[in-house]
Order: structure tokens, then sequence, then C-alpha cells
């Protein structure tokens, strides 16, 4: 299942972000959810690693000037971190 979402992340972001019908915030809250059911250290490892994916996305994909000195210093702060 680690590997399915992944890869889904990885490959179609721009596919679901464009679509309007895609339920964005019903994934993130289940995508969540499994992140922290995960019993296993290894596990719960490769789930933060899907979401280093998803906000490395949403930092390039952000319209220069459209974050806030907040957003952009805390996104800078996990990116680089």
């Amino acid at each position: 299942m680690t590997e399915f979402l992944s890869s889904f992340v990885a490959s179609h972001l721009g596919r679901f972000e464009g679509n309007s019908h895609f339920p964005v915030m019903e994934f993130l809250a289940l995508l969540y959810k499994f992140t922290f059911l995960q019993t296993r250290a290894e596990s719960f490892f490769s789930y933060l690693d899907i979401w280093s994916t998803l906000v490395e996305y949403v930092a390039g994909s952000a319209p220069p000037g459209s974050l806030s000195m907040q957003q952009q210093g805390l996104l800078g702060k996990y990116i680089f971190d």
C-alpha cells in the first residue's frame, strides 16, 4: 500500500490538483490518518517521505509572492532541515 500511495502521489499530483472533482481534502485527511496508524518506524518514515513529496510540490508550484513570510519560513525549514 505504501509503494502504491508513494507512486500515486509522485506521478499524479498535477492531475488531481487540476481536477476540481478530486476530493483533495478528503485524500489528505485519509493520508494523515493512515500515516499515524503505522505501527513500525520504517512504515511511518515511508509515509513521511510521501508527505515530503507533497510539501515539495506545493512549495514549488506556489506562484512567487503568494506565500506569506511565515509560510515561506515554515516550508524552508521543513524542506531544508
